[in-house]
């Protein structure tokens, strides 16, 4: 509407109603407004009055060693509507004399001191992408159409982040097919290596609720299935020796004589016979119900285990 009315100016001055040039007392030519423009700049200050109360909050939750520089950007956004202001009502010793422009010149140094000297932008937006890239976990942040925007070194390292070998492992022709929020394993080839990796895929939503894009989190968990995979190997091996155990045990018939059990111990029942292991004699220890033979030196550290019979027979 604004560019129509400066073109259009000439046939109804609502811009402009006109311009005076240079003079002996005023060097600059200056502009006299109409009610389109008064329009125009009082819809501008109401902005720019809604952004400068929206920076003062942001300014009240930084931290103190933040506040100089923020303070320091609050008033370099305030000088350009104050010369702006100055301007459009003639202000000063010539009504031409354009405020914003000297203004404008210093909310740029002010900035140039912040950014420079204060160090506004060495940690707050770092910060977050130095945690990133140092977490073992493979982050990446995809936009709402499911673009990589951000990857992580490991993320780099562990999948390629064009999702070309990630999503089909997880059965999606693209990361941008999987749902919103959803968490698999998966296992496919990395480095040469065959590895498994634990993904999950979180929402990520703006302050109004809508999906902004999405955060997806891969951790390499193949060390972790390998313990469950050796988990599961022994507790089968355990139940095949119980097994085989049992079976033998249902058809021998007697009870626990060196005749019945046959030769399948390596110790019980052979005290006085070298140990397998050390070589020295295995002792035994006989108590109410059972007897046990034992190696002193490999099993009690040397120590003799008292005998019940012989303690009988020393009352």
């Amino acid at each position: 509407m604004s560019l129509v009315c400066a073109r259009t100016n000439p046939w109804h001055h609502w811009l402009w109603t006109d311009i005076v040039p240079p003079s002996g007392d005023s060097p600059f030519a200056f502009y006299r407004y109409g009610w389109w423009f008064w329009v125009l700049t009082a819809h501008n200050y109401i902005l720019m009055v809604a952004t400068t109360v929206v920076l003062l909050g942001a300014i009240r939750r930084v931290g103190r060693h933040f506040r100089t520089a923020m303070t320091a950007v609050l008033i370099a956004v305030i000088l350009p509507w104050i010369g702006n202001a100055a301007y459009n009502a003639k202000l000063g010793p010539w009504p031409g004399l354009n405020w914003l422009t000297l203004s404008l010149g210093i909310s740029g140094s002010l900035l140039v001191w912040v950014v420079l000297r204060e160090g506004l932008l060495d940690l707050l937006p770092q910060a977050p992408e130095a945690l990133l890239e140092k977490m073992t976990d493979g982050v990446m942040i995809l936009d709402p159409r499911g673009n990589v925007i951000f990857a992580n070194q490991t993320a780099r390292r562990m999948i390629d982040s064009e999702d070309s070998t990630l999503a089909p492992a997880l059965g999606f022709n693209s990361l941008a097919d999987a749902p919103e929020s959803w968490r698999s394993e998966a296992e496919f080839e990395y480095g040469g290596v065959r590895r498994w990796i634990d993904v999950r895929i979180d929402a990520v939503r703006d302050r109004w609720g809508e999906a902004a894009g999405r955060l997806v989190v891969a951790r390499d968990v193949t060390a972790q299935k390998a313990l469950e995979d050796e988990r599961e190997r022994l507790i089968a091996a355990l139940h095949e020796v119980l097994a085989e155990g049992l079976e033998r045990e249902r058809t021998r018939e007697g009870g626990l004589s060196r005749g019945k059990l046959g030769e399948h111990f390596t110790v019980h029942g052979k005290a006085g016979v070298p140990c397998p292991v050390c070589g020295d004699d295995l002792k035994r220890v006989s108590y109410e119900s059972h007897e046990v033979v034992y190696c002193p030196r490999c099993q009690t550290g040397g120590k003799v285990l008292a005998d019940r019979r012989l303690s009988r027979l020393v009352k």
